[in-house]
């Protein structure tokens, strides 16, 4: 969850009743995490993947980052 976003405590709370879940919280970031802080919101992927042996290839990188910055880009022009 974005560190702003309502859903922190209630994904901490989730978190919590199950062993398996994890939950984190993304800097600069609201409820819309990787529309607001797509570099946190890789980290935090990121993160959780390399802790349980995977990685991120660098291909779907660009191309997440891609569409996330086309998304940002989209909203920005929205709210205008």
């Amino acid at each position: 969850a974005g560190e702003e976003s309502w859903m922190v405590e209630p994904s901490q709370r989730m978190a919590r009743l199950n062993p398996q879940a994890r939950s984190g919280t993304v800097p600069h970031a609201g409820h819309l995490v990787p529309l607001d802080n797509p570099t946190g919101f890789l980290a935090a992927v990121r993160g959780f993947l390399e802790a349980r042996g995977g990685t991120l290839a660098p291909r779907v990188r660009r191309e997440v980052r891609n569409k996330l910055e086309t998304g940002r880009k989209q909203l920005a022009a929205r709210s205008r």
